[in-house]
């Protein structure tokens, strides 16, 4: 102080330490504010029907009402009507839905089947912010015992016995539990519905006006037998196991509408994103196949998709542009508010935008399937390569491990019944060499041929058996 007043500078001095105060108080408040808040995104639902073919599907355009639950919901959805799985079998199909990787890149394959520790998934992701985590999985190579439950807080295999009295089916059952004891914070709910997968055991409701026989086909490994040669898949009996699947495809959708009727019963449908999907199709005797072994035809890795979420996806559209199961972790990546430029996949928003976009497919070498069989058949020796497929606008090239080729023109040949390769050599070159040198990472030689240790309890390798996975 002096002359009895006080000095400007210190004036200043205190009122630059008091807004430094406030400032340093309010952005501490803000900060606690917003981690208490937690995430800011949407809550995720995302469904897979297991071993679900679209064109089976009323959705598009099957003849039998087989899903018109999803018919419903896709009035108020985006449909895709081009959608790729990246493999045409269940543990590399979701490793991608759950790195947002291709086969290659995650190494999940038929040779390796478990979900490495070091891909983050989804969930991991999600839960790092926040969401609240839970997997209902009806299919057991995607259970806790392959690395699936990474991420997850509650994880339920509803192959499972259960004492449980209630009438629902357990995923259904699960859910609503979960539901009912949330918090306010958002979340994400993964289901697999195993139900579209050999053997097809529909319940009897579902059976009523839709199978003509009620004695099915012996089908948990129908596929071996009609490979080996040893007894072929009769006309007969393919037509009976295409029976059950379409009643297997009603009661399915009959779930996904129990899901979707919780959902707006609680008032949370139109603020979440819903994803239905699939991660493969099947073989109902295309191409002289059965199941969804040795084949990366258009029957076993076309995918239904639709995403309900009114704010981002409009309602009614249907989307022509060719997209891929990787898309699916990119899409749910940036609506929650991650970092998706990890990913392989692209944005479903965009998918119109970047239409020229390959789709590129892989069945590695089939151990899996060869290690049931024993590997012993001269006629299964045949199957035993790899494939990559390649599709570039209209035009799709199979290319086996072995080096032949099979090139089809989807628009004017979409049952891949004329191959090409001969006939447009410059084209299936092209696309030969794209897979060749742009999308292919060598594979691990040991891996190749080293079949996976299994340490399973009872229950999930009876469950393998009966699915055929295992010998």
């Amino acid at each position: 102080m002096m002359d009895g007043r006080p000095t400007r500078l210190g004036s200043v001095q205190s009122v630059l330490r008091f807004a430094t105060t406030a400032t340093f108080f309010t952005l501490i408040t803000a900060l606690l504010t917003a981690c208490s808040a937690g995430p800011s995104g949407p809550s995720l639902v995302l469904i897979v029907l297991d071993t679900t073919r679209p064109d089976r599907l009323s959705l598009y355009g099957y003849p039998r009402e087989t899903s018109p639950a999803l018919d419903a919901l896709a009035q108020e959805s985006t449909v895709y009507d081009q959608a790729y799985s990246t493999s045409a079998w269940t543990p590399p199909a979701h490793a991608s839905l759950m790195t947002g990787l291709y086969p290659h890149t995650h190494r999940v394959t038929q040779s390796s089947w478990h979900l490495p520790q070091d891909q983050v998934t989804l969930a991991e992701r999600l839960s790092e912010i926040g969401y609240q985590t839970i997997g209902i999985v009806g299919n057991p190579m995607v259970g806790r015992a392959f690395g699936w439950g990474q991420g997850f807080e509650q994880y339920y295999e509803t192959w499972r016995p259960t004492e449980s009295t209630d009438e629902k089916h357990p995923a259904i059952a699960h859910f609503q539990d979960f539901l009912d004891a949330r918090d306010e914070q958002p979340f994400f709910a993964f289901f697999n519905f195993n139900e579209p997968h050999s053997p097809y055991a529909p319940p009897g409701e579902a059976r009523a006006g839709w199978v003509e026989r009620e004695t099915p086909p012996e089908v948990s490994s129908h596929w071996l037998r009609h490979f080996s040669g040893a007894q072929p898949v009769s006309s007969d009996e393919l037509q009976q196991m295409s029976e059950l699947y379409d009643a297997e495809l009603l009661y399915t959708d009959q779930l996904v509408g129990q899901v979707t009727e919780i959902l707006s019963q609680q008032g949370l449908l139109d603020d979440i994103v819903l994803v239905v999907t699939s991660d493969h199709g099947e073989n109902f005797g295309e191409h002289g196949m059965v199941d969804h072994v040795f084949s990366l035809y258009e029957t076993t890795v076309r995918v239904p998709l639709l995403v309900r979420y009114p704010p981002r996806f409009a309602a009614g559209k249907r989307v022509a542009a060719p997209v891929q199961l990787v898309d699916i972790y990119a899409t749910l990546s940036t609506l929650a508010g991650l970092d998706a430029a990890g990913s392989q996949g692209i944005d479903l928003q965009s998918a119109e935008e970047q239409n020229g976009r390959p789709v590129l497919l892989r069945y590695a070498y089939p151990l899996q399937a060869l290690s049931v069989a024993g590997e012993a058949s001269p006629v299964l020796a045949a199957y035993g390569h790899g494939l990559w497929a390649l599709r570039e606008g209209d035009h799709k090239l199979i290319l086996s491990d072995s080096g032949t080729t099979q090139l089809f023109d989807l628009a004017a040949d979409p049952n891949e019944t004329t191959d090409l390769s001969e006939r447009d050599p410059k084209r299936r070159e092209r696309l030969r060499a794209q897979i060749t040198t742009l999308l292919i990472e060598p594979e691990i030689g040991a891996q190749k041929r080293a079949a996976p240790q299994l340490d399973l309890d009872a229950s999930t390798l009876d469950e393998l058996r009966a699915l055929g996975y295992v010998p």
